[in-house]
C-alpha cells in the first residue's frame, strides 16, 4: 500500500506502509469502488511530475486534480 503523510510543518513524505509500521494516533483508511470515476496519471505543466488526475468516466463532470478532489464540498 502506497502512502503519504504529512508532519505539522507540512513535509510531506510518501512510500510503502508495510507489516510491523507503527501507526501513532488514528489512521482511516476508505476503500471503495467509484464506477463513476477514473483515476490516471497526468504531467503537470508546473511541476512536471506526473500528478493524480480523477476523471469522470462520462465527461458530465468537470475534471479535478487531486488537490480539487480534496477541497470539494460534498459529493456529485
Amino acid at each position: 500500500m502506497h502512502v503519504t503523510v504529512a508532519d505539522q510543518n507540512g513535509l510531506v513524505l510518501g512510500g510503502h506502509l508495510c507489516n510491523g509500521s507503527v501507526v501513532r494516533t488514528t489512521a482511516e483508511l476508505l476503500v471503495t469502488p467509484l464506477p463513476r470515476w477514473q483515476l490516471r496519471r497526468t504531467p503537470d505543466a508546473g511541476t512536471g511530475y506526473s500528478e493524480l488526475m480523477i476523471q469522470p468516466r462520462f465527461r458530465r463532470f468537470p475534471l479535478l486534480r487531486w488537490h480539487e478532489w480534496c477541497s470539494r464540498k460534498g459529493d456529485s
